[in-house]
């Protein structure tokens, strides 16, 4: 998915919108063994009463780049919630305003890859734990990005589990 195209579809100058309207996943990527990119895009005021609000994913290769997750709520990963083993790349982009009823305001990785590049997670909540990123298990590496000013209510304000960081 490619977005924020100008009128003449020459360059991308914007972002398109999907907006949840408070209902269900902005995005649903549960086909096993699929590869996404999303690019361009705002994901936002996506509401579920379990895992995710924004992005979904199951099993499958997912990339997020100049995009912005925001102000999407859930039971864990209110911004995106990832699960399968699935592998995950956030490059460029901003993961804001996203509130977790359980774990992992902006990310909850339950188990996979999720490897974080030049972003900046900010401004997300949990009821529990991992306000910014919460990881279970599998492997996450941050790098040149800012995970600052995330907030939750028993522990790991912006992160909670262990990661990788440089730069």
């Amino acid at each position: 998915l490619f977005g924020g195209w100008q009128n003449g579809f020459s360059i991308q100058t914007g972002a398109s919108i999907i907006d949840g309207q408070n209902t269900n996943n902005g995005i649903l990527a549960n086909a096993a063994g699929s590869t996404v990119v999303v690019d361009h895009f705002v994901i936002q005021n996506s509401r579920t009463g379990n895992d995710s609000g924004g992005i979904y994913l199951y099993s499958n290769n997912f990339t997020l780049q100049n995009s912005s997750v925001i102000n999407n709520t859930g039971g864990r990963g209110a911004g995106i919630f990832m699960i399968g083993n699935a592998n995950l790349t956030v490059l460029n982009s901003t993961l804001s305003g996203n509130k977790a009823g359980s774990s992992g305001g902006a990310i909850h990785a339950v188990n996979g890859t999720l490897s974080i590049n030049n972003s900046t997670i900010a401004h997300n909540n949990s009821n529990v734990t991992g306000g910014g990123i919460r990881k279970e298990s599998g492997t996450v590496s941050i790098r040149n990005t800012i995970l600052a000013l995330n907030t939750a209510t028993t522990s790991g304000p912006d992160c909670a589990g262990s990661m990788d960081s440089s730069d």
